[in-house]
């Protein structure tokens, strides 16, 4: 996996390079389970992420579930109209 993993890195900084010498996105990235465990875990894990607009939830008591990299959560309007998240 680490060779694999390094040679994905060099493609990924190939689309970094200025527009006349850079390359699209490696197929991997769509496809492989190994990639997005990885993302899961370096964007979903450790870095806040919005979940939405405030107005979607105007009144004390809206909610909403949703899943969030594989993870049940849950964001509500308190009583005192505190927008609240737990997962």
């Amino acid at each position: 996996m680490f060779a694999k993993m390094k040679s994905l890195s060099e493609q990924l900084a190939n689309c970094q390079l200025p527009a006349e010498q850079s390359f699209s996105i490696p197929p991997e990235c769509y496809t492989s389970e190994e990639l997005f465990q990885e993302e899961l875990k370096k964007i979903f894990q450790y870095n806040w992420i919005g979940l939405g607009r405030a107005d979607r939830f105007a009144t004390s008591g809206d909610y909403e579930t949703m899943n969030l990299g594989g993870k049940p959560v849950i964001v509500l309007r308190d009583h005192d109209g505190i927008l609240r998240a737990f997962a």
